[in-house]
């Protein structure tokens, strides 16, 4: 399924006008300064950061502004028309979409993302792995990927119980939680750990391999990534 990206005309008048205030404000506030005496000069410096803040406007009138519906439920994304290489993820039904010629479409089964963006939770109990966490050939190695958690109450009072899983030590200024990685030969450091919502949490670039983890791991490492089919 696919559905068109249009772009918002409020959305891109806005951002437009801001652009055009801080621009005509920072191009007169830096005349002032340079042509005046004593300190006016310093006026410059503001005037420097208006004028950045009116090119960010102005790109963001043209990459925040377009919009599409989700293709799994229909919610409205915001989509770059021109962005081709990043997979969308829809915060209602976290489901993933790309953008293909001006169009927001699924992702193809086989997709590789540039970054690792495709989350699941890691389990509390044994992780079944469903191959190199890249491409899902059988493993030949491991690799040690870890995660800092600095300190919080809360965070420590989860640090406190160590799953089976993942090897946790305490660190100054925090927690370090770690855990191995399957890997083949070709591949290597092509995941990243994260911690969100009180949990340890892994990204794939691969969507395979992603959707594969969440079938073999159930429910357990569903409940933060979505659908898995």
């Amino acid at each position: 399924m696919q559905t068109r990206i249009e772009r918002s005309l409020t959305r891109t008048i806005a951002w437009s006008g801001v652009g055009v205030t801080f621009g005509g404000a920072g191009i007169w506030l830096f005349w002032w300064g340079a042509t005046g005496e004593g300190f006016r000069f310093l006026a410059c410096l503001p005037a420097t950061a208006l004028l950045i803040a009116a090119v960010s406007c102005v790109l963001a009138a043209r990459s925040l502004t377009g919009h599409a519906a989700c293709p799994h439920c229909g919610a409205s994304l915001l989509a770059d028309s021109t962005e081709v290489l990043r997979a969308i993820h829809c915060p209602r039904c976290l489901g993933y979409a790309r953008v293909v010629r001006g169009r927001l479409e699924e992702l193809p089964d086989d997709w590789v993302d540039a970054e690792a963006r495709f989350t699941a939770k890691v389990p509390e109990d044994v992780i079944d792995w469903p191959g190199c966490a890249m491409c899902g050939e059988p493993p030949t190695r491991s690799r040690v990927h870890d995660h800092l958690v600095p300190d919080t109450g809360l965070n420590l009072a989860i640090a406190a119980v160590a799953l089976p899983t993942i090897g946790v030590m305490r660190v100054g200024g925090g927690t370090l939680h770690q855990l191995s990685v399957p890997y083949c030969d070709a591949h290597d450091d092509c995941v990243e750990l994260d911690w969100e919502s009180g949990g340890l949490v892994i990204r794939f670039r691969s969507l395979a391999v992603f959707r594969a983890f969440c079938a073999a791991n159930g429910d357990e490492a569903a409940e933060s990534s979505g659908a898995c089919g």
